[in-house]
This record gives structure tokens, C-alpha cells and sequence, in this order.
């Protein structure tokens, strides 16, 4: 059944088959969210080392970007109702922002770009193995019978030719 879980999952580009590439460089990652569900990963790339991950904390969107293992964060004070948008920006300053359905809700500081590429690969719907957020790894964003849709973009930014990397998924529970 794994076996199964695995193929449908790399067909279906849960899992992505290579991680966006984003040493040196500045990150957004855009994502149009569904769930009833208050906790879990929406997105992570990277582990406890060094890895950004987009989560859901009390149904509070929080970015979290995780650099020679100490965590910087951007929490929303508030949890959006129904269907919601989210922005979220490491840019080369090491400035964090959080948009949410476009209007900025939460800034932070990181210490800028990743140096390094993170080692975990990039998952959507659940952190696949260490943590980068305050949580334990998969943390997975699902409950019984809730439905749960996740579209995202991830655009490492470097001048207008940025390499970009689209996934979604709906999956139901």
C-alpha cells in the first residue's frame, strides 16, 4: 500500500520530484489554502538545520525559516475563515513578511538568504522529515472526513528570470 501511496503521490506531484533550488537567493512562496483544520504544514522545504516551512498554528498562518538551526518566524495574529491566500517572503535582507489574502499581516527577521540548500526535499501537506517549525515532523494537515486543498508556487528570486517550480494538490481525508 506505501508502494501505491508513493506512486500516486510522485503522479500527482505531492511530492515533488526536485526541490526548487533556492541558496543565495530570495523566496516567495504563494499558496491559495482550503482546509477546516486549525494545525499543520501546509509547505515545508528543509529540516532543522536550515529550511523554510508555511503552517497553520491554532488556524494562524505562520512562515517559519529555520537557519544554522535557530527559528525566525512571521505569525498572523488571526486565523482567515474559509478560503484564504498566502504570501510568504524571505527576501535577501533576511526580512520574513506574511501576507495574507494580500494585505501583510506579520513581519520577522531571519538572517538572510539560505547559504546552503536545505537538505529535506520540499513537501506540501506535511513536513516529510525533520521539523523546520515548532512542531513534530510530519504534522501533517489533515483531520477525519475535512476536506483540504493546497495550490502553491515557490519562486526562488533572482532577476526577472527566476526559476520556478508550481505544485498542487487536492486531496480529501
Amino acid at each position: 500500500m506505501s508502494a501505491d501511496w508513493g506512486n500516486w503521490a510522485g503522479s500527482s506531484r505531492v511530492k515533488p520530484k526536485a526541490s526548487p533550488q533556492i541558496a543565495d537567493k530570495a523566496l516567495r512562496i504563494r499558496c491559495d489554502v482550503t482546509t477546516h483544520v486549525p494545525d499543520g504544514v501546509i509547505l515545508a522545504q528543509g529540516g532543522d538545520q536550515r529550511g523554510s516551512v508555511l503552517s497553520l498554528k491554532g488556524g494562524k498562518p505562520v512562515f517559519g525559516v529555520r537557519q544554522n538551526g535557530k527559528r525566525f518566524t512571521a505569525q498572523a495574529p488571526n486565523a482567515p475563515q474559509g478560503s484564504f491566500s498566502l504570501e510568504a517572503r524571505l527576501e535577501k535582507d533576511g526580512v520574513l513578511t506574511l501576507p495574507v489574502n494580500g494585505a501583510i499581516v506579520a513581519r520577522g527577521k531571519a538572517l538572510g538568504p539560505f547559504t546552503t540548500q536545505p537538505q529535506d526535499e520540499l513537501s506540501i501537506g506535511e513536513g516529510t522529515l525533520s521539523p523546520v517549525g515548532d512542531y513534530a515532523a510530519p504534522h501533517p494537515l489533515r483531520a477525519a472526513s475535512a476536506a483540504r486543498r493546497i495550490r502553491c508556487a515557490v519562486h526562488p528570486l533572482r532577476g526577472a528570470s527566476a526559476a520556478r517550480c508550481t505544485l498542487s494538490a487536492l486531496i480529501f481525508y
